[in-house]
């Protein structure tokens, strides 16, 4: 699937990591990046990328929602 961003080649980008927790792997929790967008997610941090690229509806769509003063997303799953 190409990137959301820029349309180039993606790869598979797990949204958020939860150490442990196999339910990182849900639908929901997935998205496709390039090489350089799923690098400088990692590097920003998810609120920072999210704010950067305006991907607030893309999250939502896949059922996040925003945490508020912790600066963070949830899922609604896990």
């Amino acid at each position: 699937a190409p990137c959301i961003i820029c349309e180039h080649p993606g790869e598979l980008d797990h949204i958020k990591h939860y150490a442990g927790n196999p339910s990182r792997d849900v639908e929901g929790n997935a998205w496709s990046l390039c090489r350089q967008h799923h690098t400088e997610k990692h590097q920003s941090g998810l609120v920072k990328f999210v704010e950067k690229y305006r991907l607030w509806s893309a999250l939502e769509e896949k059922g996040f929602y925003y945490c508020g003063l912790g600066k963070c997303y949830r899922h609604e799953s896990f």
